[in-house]
């Protein structure tokens, strides 16, 4: 976006109509939003007193009746309630480790400098922040933003991982379940009456060549038309299921040199839950419809192995991102930047904007190994990533990391959350 050729502080300070001046500042935000919904989410009215630091935000909604928060609200949340609240009613905010943000908060800031004019200037002046000084850098958080909560009951904070997992370059005995990369054949468009994506192919019928719905993952393994486009072939057609769901993972290869997918494109068909058919057909308890529990029940029935994957018809299609990641990184999140353990984490984007800090309120689960990753449930997060089953006000999935640990955790994580989102002033 091309600002206007004029300062926004000189025109604050100029005489003139305060309303205007309102009006114009909503347009120019929204402009540089990366969100083109202009529906404004409604904010609540708060009990809690201001601090000192946000008592001019709130004297400046009384007297403008909330019009300018209010012109804010549809870029940062297009559906939520959002509440004022101050820095010292967030519980665990002082006792969080503002260290561990820093390297999340940066690689926040390489993509949202270039989505959004506020994050660009708190991004600028970031750079200048001792990032080894704990409390400079929890005094820039509280002065550069606002928080509000999400006025909504307690919802389902969940966990999520990359998988390390063994793999092979060519299909074997010993590795014969395939991964697929995006088919050449595979056209994804946003519908322009619904404003869905559709994803489809060319199909020749009696009436020419038409675009028709993209087969199930039952049609696409019947017909073997997928072979062609295998990148890497797995040991387990559990492990290979759930790194569909998860989206990104790391192959060890044989030679012991490392691959890193990550998601290219589905084949537009809604996700379905084995866990909940096998549970639902009285074939696993409730208890046991975890990933081992899985691999289990298909030791014991090897046959119906199709009949119970093919229950899900989604299919994931992945991308080589070797040559794109560092040894480090964390997979790449909806915001297109590597994810960080314990700090990045998936959002509805009804409730809450891609970019904008959180401060977490959940219980995180005991891990079943000595190097447990993630201890405290209180911690400043940030809207990174999004998920087809994360929906509804303060729904969460919290990345833990790579690897056994991180996806021993990830597993167990099912717990109650709010969230409390950082709005940049």
């Amino acid at each position: 976006m091309i600002m206007p050729k004029f300062s926004l502080l000189k025109f604050k300070k100029a005489q003139g109509n305060k309303k205007i001046f309102v009006v114009l500042l909503s347009f120019i935000l929204l402009g540089c939003s990366f969100n083109n919904q202009r529906n404004p989410a409604p904010i609540t009215k708060n009990q809690v007193k201001p601090a000192k630091s946000q008592q001019d935000l709130a004297d400046k909604t009384k007297k403008n009746s909330t019009s300018e928060i209010s012109a804010l609200s549809p870029i940062w949340s297009k559906n939520g309630k959002l509440a004022p609240i101050s820095f010292s009613d967030i519980s665990g905010w002082s006792e969080e480790n503002f260290l561990n943000v820093w390297q999340a908060w940066e690689k926040n800031c390489s993509a949202m400098s270039h989505r959004n004019l506020l994050f660009r200037e708190k991004c600028n002046k970031s750079k200048k922040i001792n990032s080894s000084n704990q409390r400079d850098i929890k005094v820039f958080f509280e002065e550069n933003f606002n928080p509000y909560k999400i006025d909504s009951l307690p919802n389902t904070i969940t966990g999520y991982y990359e998988p390390v997992l063994s793999g092979s370059l060519k299909q074997s005995k010993k590795f014969p379940y395939p991964l697929y990369k995006r088919p050449d054949d595979l056209i994804i468009k946003k519908s322009k009456t619904s404003g869905e994506w559709f994803h489809g192919k060319k199909t020749k019928t009696k009436n020419g060549i038409k675009i028709t719905p993209y087969p199930s993952r039952e049609e696409l393994s019947a017909s073997h038309y997928l072979k062609k486009f295998a990148i890497v072939y797995l040991q387990d057609p559990i492990d290979a299921f759930f790194l569909q769901i998860q989206g990104s993972g790391r192959i060890q290869l044989e030679d012991k040199s490392t691959i890193r997918l990550g998601f290219s494109a589905s084949n537009g068909h809604p996700y379905r839950s084995i866990g909940s058919w096998l549970i639902q057909n009285n074939e696993l308890k409730p208890s046991s419809a975890s990933m081992q529990g899985i691999k289990n029940w298909l030791k014991e029935n090897p046959s119906r192995q199709n009949e119970l994957l093919n229950q899900n018809p989604r299919m994931i299609f992945f991308k080589d991102l070797s040559k794109t990641l560092k040894v480090d990184d964390g997979p790449i999140g909806s915001l297109g930047i590597p994810l960080t353990p314990g700090r990045s984490i998936a959002i509805d984007t009804n409730y809450v904007s891609l970019g904008l800090p959180i401060f977490l309120s959940t219980i995180i689960p005991k891990a079943r190994f000595l190097n447990k990753n993630l201890t405290i449930g209180k911690r400043l997060v940030f809207a990174q990533d999004t998920g087809k089953a994360i929906k509804g006000p303060n729904r969460g999935d919290l990345f833990f990391g790579s690897g056994v640990v991180a996806g021993d955790q990830a597993g167990q994580m099912k717990y109650p959350g709010t969230m409390t989102v950082l709005i940049p002033n």
